[in-house]
């Protein structure tokens, strides 16, 4: 059981523990059976129904696969390896990975994966250590974690034990991940599994907050080794309960406000841009959002410059829109209207700054 250990600039503490069960995958006779009594439940959509039919095929399919005599030695190795994996884990969490900061934790993955027998392991242009198990190159399964965490320079990134739990910024998120690439590409050594593709493993920088992705969009640039691969997977936090199946569209703008006001004595009653930002922010959650597919908006950054009590330098917000299919906020519409007056406090003036889709 993992641990992943927020701390905000205030010293309050938020703690999102993840579990990691070694259990087996779900049984196919009971995903049947929920299937089967979907028509009683009305609140049950034909496309629930479908995704269970689906789900209940996948588990059919991944059974049988596991099962197989050709991965009994690799899967027995994972689990004999395990207490190696464990401790990769620690150690790569206690490298600090801030944002646009990986280079130490790269170059010890880059001497971890070349000790787990990939051939080739090093970083690319943008910062990602690849590693490849497979003498072609052509169309290769990309297996991918991430190198850098949320948290700042300057954070005690110790593991520490708790009960039964470790505890560690970062250590779900994504140093099992790291640690379970490593683990997979020494069992793929170790046993000497023959596989019909080549696979790339892949440690990418810039995957959380504005990182935007920038270590896998390299990985897919025109000539890139992922330019023509024949699947991705990523290993993101801890646990085997939820496995995502589709793409996550997500849009991100940047919203620039500027205007007279903020100070507290002699600006009061002028355009203040921080009240006409929080304007703004409340009229995006009354925002029509697409239902199907899901979409969803959050604002998840408020920056400014200037001194305390002084208001006069921009502030800026930046809005995230998700959805797994292309939907999102209606920006035309009644939803659009209803965003731009919260923005023009009287001389509070927007800026919009382009955006980014990843």
């Amino acid at each position: 059981r993992f641990e992943d250990d927020f701390v905000g600039e205030s010293r309050g503490h938020h703690r999102a523990t993840r579990h990691l069960p070694i259990r087996q995958l779900g049984s196919p006779r009971t995903v049947g059976r929920l299937v089967d009594c979907a028509p009683a439940h009305p609140e049950l959509s034909a496309m629930s129904r479908t995704r269970m039919r689906e789900q209940h095929a996948l588990e059919a399919r991944s059974r049988s696969l596991l099962d197989s005599r050709e991965l009994a030695p690799t899967r027995a190795f994972i689990v004999a390896d395990d207490a190696r994996t464990l401790r990769q884990q620690c150690e790569l969490t206690q490298i600090p990975a801030p944002p646009f900061r990986e280079g130490p934790r790269a170059d010890r993955m880059a001497q971890l994966m070349a000790d787990s027998g990939l051939d080739g392991a090093e970083k690319d242009g943008a910062g990602n250590v690849l590693g490849w198990w497979g003498a072609s190159r052509a169309a290769p399964v990309v297996v991918s974690a991430h190198l850098d965490t949320v948290f700042p320079e300057g954070t005690d990134v110790h593991v520490r034990k708790r009960g039964g739990r470790l505890v560690g910024p970062g250590i779900s998120d994504d140093a099992r991940g790291l640690a379970a690439l490593l683990g997979l590409a020494r069992a793929f050594s170790a046993t000497g599994l023959e596989l019909e593709r080549p696979v790339l493993f892949a440690a990418t920088t810039g995957e959380e907050g504005e990182g935007d992705l920038r270590g896998a969009r390299h990985l897919f640039r025109e000539g890139g080794p992922a330019r023509d691969a024949s699947a991705f997977l990523s290993l993101d936090g801890a646990g085997l309960g939820r496995v995502v199946t589709r793409g996550l569209g997500s849009r991100r703008f940047r919203l620039r406000v500027r205007g007279p006001g903020g100070h507290s004595w002699v600006d009061w009653g002028t355009p203040n841009p921080i009240h006409a930002l929080g304007r703004a922010v409340t009229s995006m959650t009354e925002l029509r959002l697409c239902e199907r597919p899901r979409s969803t908006l959050t604002v998840g950054r408020w920056s400014g410059t200037g001194c305390l009590g002084r208001g006069r330098d921009p502030k800026r917000v930046t809005p995230r829109a998700g959805s797994p299919g292309g939907g999102g906020p209606d920006t035309g519409g009644r939803g659009g209207a209803r965003r731009q007056p919260a923005c023009r406090d009287r001389a509070a003036r927007p800026e919009a700054h382009g955006g980014s889709d990843r």
